[in-house]
């Protein structure tokens, strides 16, 4: 074990290890044929396959891990007429494409891809389609894992949410298609409701994006974006299949897109998707009572013209998660005792029962998205969504009538308007407004009170790009109304609590050949979330009981960031070092002892305020030993200071160190493979406050990964498989970022593997 465990330590590498054979890059720009200038946002598709991505503001774009062969490149801009290029790829290419603007009548069709997409300074990264495909099957946030600085914030083994450089839940804005997320994500233990099959692309922004994605966004955004629209009469779908050891459960998925044939301005996608699992095990006992199931639909319908194009979606998100038996205890003496066992006092045989307590949750939205061009000059972008949320908690004392004991229902209006304009001396921006108005009730057992809130916000934003250098400014302002409503049986109490703040952001950079710097400042807010405010019992899922305290005062964040970019042949760096100071910091609080209530026996929590600093770095480093053999380290340091008490701040992630090797190579039939090991150590958080908790942080630990993937061939279909194993050498630990740490070990081994079918219908001749 010591001698694997130098090996990969000494030869460390990433864990990203793609199955995909094909290595090639394209990349180049996109620019107006009459002006030169670039064009950003540009669509870049390659027919043959589902890949795709959007240029940046310097109208640069980057397509990796591509076959060798002739191509067809369809690339689209708004109001430019869609063209396809055929390119040769027998090596990393590079080229430059040039579209015209159309000048033909409106009712003449041309298709483009107008997606949400980030170009600014901020730091970012992303999650390709050809992970997706590896990592297929896993909640959202656990597949964040694999980004440098996003740690998890887990509650059992089915639960998990990001968090950001030791930020999440409200701090961290998740915006689907669009669309920001809104639910009951204030609880540490609602993971995000969002189906990760529908997304061709994951990107992460990493920093104070309040300016242009809206309060709250303190610790970073983010974005869930759908592959592109095909641009041909040919119907696109693919099949995904995962299957898991640990939780002998699995998943499946299907997505299909396409172009109408007789309504060529018309195009559509649709994607449907199932997971299912047992109960965990842990290299000793099993977790009684973790077993989940979810099953999820989408669709999307556009249509484009020359001068305008309009989108409408839906989505539905149904899941149903057992909560771990033994963290809901039926007295304090026996709670004392599951707070010092080493093994939970409720166990049980496997199974894929899902008994009290448990959770059941759908989430729907129904979205439009519109662009129209305002003649040569911009473009004005319309955005109108609602969502429902609808959250039942079923405790171990059922009631009467076998309802959920907490049923939360919250409605969510969203509308937003931004114009942006052409690039004019190298300069791009927008100016936008944005609305949004919640409305949430309960019934049952009490634990926060039904509330309406509305918000309102304008921002400003420009971009400047003269290369090497480019910089970015931005500037908004929110308001926000929340009223919440109690009854005590005799009369209904309203409190008003009014917020409102200025954002800002500023960025530079620099860039040349091989190195690129930048530095970023701003400055985001939050208001308090209404659990921080009026919260008053049972938290189901956490198993605990959390107050809060109405007194609460607004969140605000000045966040300084720089970064630094080595790339050449064989050596990749990436640094980054980040200072964030707080006013006003609400963090959640052990208060000892625990209470009895009718519902059980549970930890008590309060929520408090400071005022924090938040200082850290990430680092990554690659290194390619010889072609088709790369080495990979990385780090992520945290800490977190209380400036008010003078001491360090709870919960918040221990170092973590990385390492592996990804080895590419081709066997004697021509057949691509890839093989990978990868190693995280997490040290033990010694950086705890001297307030009392019910468990002191767990031990440090070292959890090994392997994976290997490869294609099969079914005549003209490329089938993409992996196998991976995840905690290779079934380790029993605890996280300190686990809420269920209290009362059982993390999953042992899990050995997965992905299979990933494309399928292509053939063009149809007219």
């Amino acid at each position: 074990m010591k001698y694997l465990f130098f090996i990969l330590w000494v030869l460390p590498v990433c864990v990203q290890a793609q199955h995909d054979s094909c290595r090639l890059k394209l990349s180049g720009y996109v620019l107006d044929k009459q002006s030169h200038e670039a064009l950003a946002f540009a669509s870049v598709y390659l027919s043959q396959s589902e890949t795709g991505t959007i240029t940046d503001l310097d109208g640069h774009f980057e397509l990796n891990d591509l076959c060798p062969g002739d191509a067809d490149l369809v690339i689209s801009h708004l109001g430019c007429q869609s063209r396809t290029f055929r390119v040769q790829l027998t090596g990393d290419t590079a080229y430059t494409f040039h579209l015209e603007h159309d000048s033909r009548e409106l009712n003449e069709v041309v298709v483009t891809e107008h997606r949400e997409a980030y170009t600014g300074s901020l730091p970012t990264s992303s999650i390709s389609s050809v992970r997706l495909q590896a990592i297929s099957g896993k909640p959202l946030g656990t597949m964040l894992k694999e980004v440098p600085g996003v740690w998890t914030l887990q509650t059992g083994p089915s639960i998990a949410k990001p968090m950001i450089h030791g930020l999440h839940s409200n701090r961290v804005l998740i915006v689907q298609d669009g669309v920001r997320q809104e639910g009951q994500q204030w609880g540490s233990e609602h993971a995000p409701e969002i189906d990760p099959y529908t997304a061709g692309e994951i990107t992460l922004i990493q920093g104070a994006a309040g300016v242009r994605y809206g309060s709250d966004a303190i610790g970073g955004v983010i974005l869930v974006q759908p592959p592109p629209y095909p641009t041909d009469t040919a119907v696109h779908g693919s099949i995904s299949l995962a299957a898991f050891s640990n939780s002998l459960g699995g998943s499946g998925a299907t997505r299909w897109s396409g172009q109408s044939k007789k309504l060529p301005a018309m195009q559509w996608r649709a994607t449907g998707s199932y997971r299912l699992g047992g109960d965990a095990a842990t290299p000793n006992y099993r977790l009684a009572n973790t077993a989940f199931r979810e099953n999820n639909l989408s669709g999307a319908v556009k249509w484009s013209k020359a001068a305008w194009q309009t989108e409408l979606g839906y989505s539905r998100f149904s899941t149903n998660l057992g909560i771990l038996s033994a963290s809901h205890i039926g007295n304090l003496t026996d709670l004392e005792i599951a707070l010092q066992a080493d093994t939970p006092l409720i166990l049980r045989d496997f199974s894929y029962y899902i008994q009290a307590p448990y959770q059941h949750i759908v989430h729907q939205v129904i979205r439009s998205f519109s662009t129209f061009r305002t003649g040569d000059i911009g473009h004005l972008d319309l955005n109108i969504a609602y969502q429902d949320n609808h959250r039942q908690e079923y405790d171990l004392h059922r009631m009467s009538d076998g309802g959920p004991a907490l049923d939360l229902s919250i409605g969510t209006a969203l509308a937003e308007a931004e114009w942006k304009h052409r690039s004019f001396m190298h300069t791009n921006g927008s100016i936008g407004i944005s609305a949004m108005n919640q409305q949430n009730v309960w019934t049952g057992r009490f634990f926060i009170p039904n509330f309406i809130s509305n918000t309102a916000g304008v921002f400003w934003m420009e971009n400047w790009v003269s290369l090497p250098w480019k910089a970015e400014a931005g500037v908004r302002y929110d308001v926000r109304k929340l009223r919440s409503f109690r009854n005590d049986g005799e009369a209904i109490t309203e409190t008003t609590r009014n917020f409102s703040h200025l954002s800002w952001s500023g960025g530079i950079g620099w860039q040349q050949e091989r190195l690129s710097l930048s530095f970023n400042s701003g400055s985001a807010w939050r208001s308090p979330s209404i659990n921080e405010l009026y919260a008053a019992g049972l938290h189901h899922g956490a198993a605990a009981l959390e107050y809060g305290d109405p007194d609460l005062q607004i969140e605000t964040s000045w966040q300084n960031s720089l970064s630094a970019k080595w790339e050449s042949a064989r050596l990749q760096i990436d640094l980054g070092a980040y200072v964030n100071l707080m006013d006003g910091f609400i963090y959640l609080e052990p208060q000892a002892p625990p209470a009895l209530t009718i519902a059980g026996a549970f930890p008590v929590f309060a929520y408090k305020q400071t005022n924090a600093r938040l200082t850290g770095m990430d680092a990554k480093i690659s290194y390619t030993l010889f072609r088709e053999f790369r080495l990979e380290a990385g780090a992520a340091v945290l800490r977190a200071w209380d400036i008010t008490n003078n001491d360090w701040i709870i919960q918040m992630p221990s170092d973590r160190l990385t390492g592996g090797f990804h080895w590419h190579f081709h066997d004697g039939r021509d057949q691509g493979w890839d093989i990978s090991a990868g190693i995280t150590h997490i040290l033990e958080q010694s950086r705890v406050p001297d307030t009392e908790d019910y468990a002191p942080p767990p031990a440090a630990y070292t959890l090994v990964r392997m994976e290997a993937g490869s294609e099969l061939h079914w005549g003209n279909t490329v089938v993409n498989w992996s196998l991976s194993a995840d905690n290779l050498f079934n380790t029993a630990y605890r996280d300190y970022l686990d809420r269920y740490r209290y009362f059982a070990d993390e999953p042992g081994r899990d050995i997965s593997l992905h299979v990933f079918i494309p399928i292509q219908t053939k063009n149809k001749t007219s």
